[in-house]
């Protein structure tokens, strides 16, 4: 979301459905820690800007998660709250809303928590004074992508939702042609090594999520043709052998171990045949 259009696009699309409010996004620089009396305390935000809606600055934050956090409102609001301590300690800097919007990628469903009043018990006496804490935690799989306006961005949640809801039917993953960037990043946050693997071979060009996918399954089967054929002429070897050891006891009356020296049958090898054959 580091592009400029995309961060606008995706902060449009998820928190006002596609709507154009956001705009002139300026990445700020990399945040530092803020000193208390205990000392420095570091924390960073995966990516900050700073942006305007009609006219009036506000600042907004991108947590990227792969897994539910059962913390993440303590960790919105530290990091926040951290934000404003030191825009607050610079002259330079205007004091202006702070929002952290939480993209979650993870394949299942987030059932944690997003506000802190849910994390602890609350006297109903105190509810009213109670400085609660919510956090903007949105399912990636749970996206209207429609509402998107740049390619990348829509063809990432689109991809993502393809992905994990896919049946197993190569066709149902047709008609997506990413960027090398959105190939990546789609890789990434669902573990399809398949796109990284397209992406880093066709770096200059579009990749073909249907294909990077097609190609994989491909491999793999040939993988696993090979890996049976390799596995069945083990079975077939071991097989023989079994009734050669048999055949040498029952003609000469020796036992298993007599057989195998016959047979010159090495010692590191006989552990798998010894329970097989009945002296």
């Amino acid at each position: 979301w580091r592009k400029t259009d995309n961060f606008e696009d995706v902060c449009n699309g998820l928190l006002f459905h596609g709507h154009t409010l956001i705009s002139d996004a300026v990445e700020l620089d990399s945040e530092h820690g803020t000193t208390t009396e205990g000392g420095s305390i570091q924390r960073r935000r995966d990516l900050i800007k700073m942006a305007s809606i009609n006219g009036k600055n506000i600042i907004i934050g991108i947590e990227n998660q792969q897994y539910k956090d059962k913390t993440m409102p303590f960790r919105d609001m530290e990091y926040t709250n951290l934000k404003y301590g030191i825009r607050l300690k610079d002259k330079r800097n205007k004091v202006c809303p702070i929002i952290t919007i939480v993209i979650y990628y993870g394949c299942y469903r987030w059932d944690d928590k997003t506000e802190l009043k849910e994390m602890m018990k609350v006297p109903e006496e105190i509810k009213e004074y109670f400085n609660n804490w919510k956090t903007i935690v949105i399912d990636a799989k749970e996206v209207d992508y429609q509402v998107f306006q740049t390619k990348e961005v829509k063809d990432f949640f689109e991809g993502l939702q393809n992905l994990y809801s896919w049946d197993g039917d190569i066709e149902n993953l047709k008609g997506l042609d990413l960027t090398y960037d959105t190939a990546m990043a789609l890789g990434t946050v669902t573990g399809t090594s398949a796109l990284i693997k397209k992406a880093k071979e066709e770096k200059e060009g579009v990749i073909n999520m249907c294909q990077a996918v097609d190609e994989a399954l491909q491999a793999r089967e040939a993988y696993g043709r090979t890996i049976g054929l390799q596995e069945g002429e083990e079975k077939g070897r071991i097989e023989t052998t079994i009734n050669n050891i048999q055949m040498i006891m029952e003609t000469l009356g020796v036992d298993s171990d007599e057989a195998m020296n016959i047979l010159k049958i090495p010692v590191s090898e006989r552990g798998r045949y010894i329970r097989q054959v009945s002296n």
